[in-house]
């Protein structure tokens, strides 16, 4: 459920059809308008170009039991909160997965007392160790041969996408490393280029 709530402002780059089609909807309801889907219609995330992408994720659960409290019944004409339950948890799982394979970690599973402060210094622990992972830079590898052999190389990478509210783990392989430069012309030898448009670019 989607609720636009009526607001009152001033802007000179507000659009004008725009702000007539607000004030046409706001004569229509007191102070908020509720927007449901057609019967069929399926919501659907497509802003990926909006999503950012993290070197290291931490998947956590946790498992509790839940216990009975010892309380009383409530005067029903009296507004109040009454507790009937406790969650205490026994038990966590974690996996820290990367986007490079050599920092990944088999899940971590743990039970027993002190769930919640083991659970803490675990991911303390994990923090310096992917701070520590940051902190070191690494050379850049450049493949030679993908410009001399003109080979195309490609990288396996391991995603969850949700499709029809339906969550996937899938593996996409896509092009990483390719000879061909669509912004510069390249020479004979494979590897010098040139802008399009050079002035020595008379003979191509």
């Amino acid at each position: 459920m989607v609720r636009l709530f009526s607001v009152i402002f001033v802007s000179k780059d507000l659009h004008k059809r725009l702000l007539m089609k607000h004030q046409e909807e706001c004569k229509q309801v007191d102070f908020q308008k509720i927007s449901l889907p057609k019967e069929g219609e399926v919501l659907e995330f497509k802003e990926y170009k909006k999503t950012e992408r993290h070197s290291f994720v931490i998947y956590a659960d946790f498992e509790c039991l839940t216990r009975k409290v010892n309380t009383c019944e409530q005067n029903p004409e009296v507004s109040s909160t009454n507790r009937y339950q406790q969650m205490e948890a026994y038990s966590f799982g974690y996996q820290r997965v990367s986007i490079d394979e050599r920092y990944e970690k088999p899940p971590v599973i743990h039970r027993g007392p002190d769930v919640i402060e083991t659970f803490i210094d675990t991911l303390l622990e994990e923090e310096r160790e992917i701070m520590g992972i940051l902190s070191h830079n690494e050379p850049m590898i450049v493949n030679e041969f993908c410009l001399l052999e003109k080979s195309v190389y490609r990288t396996r990478m391991n995603t969850i996408r949700s499709d029809n509210h339906k969550i996937f783990a899938q593996t996409m392989i896509k092009k990483s490393l390719v000879p061909f430069d669509d912004k510069r012309w390249i020479l004979d030898d494979g590897i010098t280029t040139r802008a399009y448009g050079h002035k020595d670019n008379t003979n191509i």
